[in-house]
């Protein structure tokens, strides 16, 4: 028989009150704010010559939150992990967080976590998380490298991220990766895959000739090896009031695909095709696998 889950009620009440709070600012952001600070946070952002290209890490990451800004899921996905997933860990001792981004969820759930490990082979998402974003005992560990190529071999983690990261692994190595991600998990730990795929995200790169993912063989690879699994998915809302903002979240979709377009055409294709009622939207559906160390696993 499995052991019951003991709840660190201090952390978890720390994440669920983060949970309300977040949820808050979210509703008032939303009905109030909400489009002009989209505007006015992409008038900072370098129109690029070509859509899907970036001049560096920092202008790739400026459009992606500019996408986070935009979307009506984030806040679906915080109260997920902030209210019903993490306050319910076993542990709270390691954290390991494989394509950190902005860094906006290391900061919020490593608030609870003594050891956090971060892996990106971006030194500029690496340099978003600081120790200053933590308590002064938090032990902070950079990693840059892809996970491609990192084997851990003296840690065991209770929470693992791998966010977004899955469609970069080549078809025929995902799910031996998964299970390698699924053996740096301590007793009782969870390994959490988060990836979007379809809808009209993907009638966009597909226009454009990008490649788009297929997540099928992992997804039942996942299904069928593993006990205690939970699968969300939450569709994922992406509106802005101007054309301006939508091409540079647009950019950050035919980048993730490997493909490209000129601005007149990008422009053009999402007049046609992404506008309606005043606002310009793409729309994909955000997939969770919340994977569970089991002993009947091993």
């Amino acid at each position: 028989m499995e052991k019951t889950k003991y709840l660190h009620h201090d952390k978890a009440n720390y994440l669920l009150e983060n949970c309300i709070r977040q949820s808050k600012f979210n509703e008032t952001e939303l009905f109030n704010n909400k489009y002009d600070d989209i505007a006015k946070f992409s008038e900072q952002i370098i129109g690029p010559e070509t859509y899907g290209l970036f001049y560096n890490d920092s202008h790739y990451l400026q459009s992606v939150d500019l996408l986070i800004k935009a979307s009506l899921e984030t806040e679906h996905r915080d109260k997920k992990l902030f209210c019903d997933i993490v306050p319910h860990l076993y542990s709270y001792t390691n954290f390991l967080d494989i394509g950190v981004g902005n860094g906006v969820l290391t900061k919020l759930i490593g608030q609870v976590f003594e050891n956090i490990t971060i892996v990106d082979n971006s030194p500029v998402s690496l340099a978003n998380v600081k120790q200053s974003d933590f308590p002064s005992t938090t032990q902070i560990n950079k990693i840059e490298a892809s996970i491609t190529n990192l084997t851990i071999t003296d840690t065991k983690y209770d929470l693992i991220f791998f966010s977004h990261i899955i469609y970069y692994i080549p078809i025929e190595e995902r799910n031996a990766l998964v299970d390698r991600l699924y053996g740096y998990l301590n007793d009782y730990g969870l390994l959490v895959i988060i990836y979007n795929a379809g809808l009209s995200r993907y009638d966009l790169t597909r226009n454009f000739g990008g490649k788009n993912f297929n997540f099928t063989e992992v997804a039942a690879h996942i299904e069928a090896k593993y006990t205690r699994i939970e699968h969300l998915q939450s569709k994922e809302f992406i509106r802005t009031p101007d054309i301006e903002s939508m091409l540079h979240i647009a950019g950050v979709c035919l980048k993730d695909s490997d493909t490209t377009a000129t601005k007149q055409n990008l422009e053009d294709y999402l007049h046609k095709n992404h506008y309606y009622n005043d606002n310009f939207y793409i729309d994909m559906m955000q997939n969770f696998y919340f994977i569970w160390q089991s002993e009947y696993d091993h």
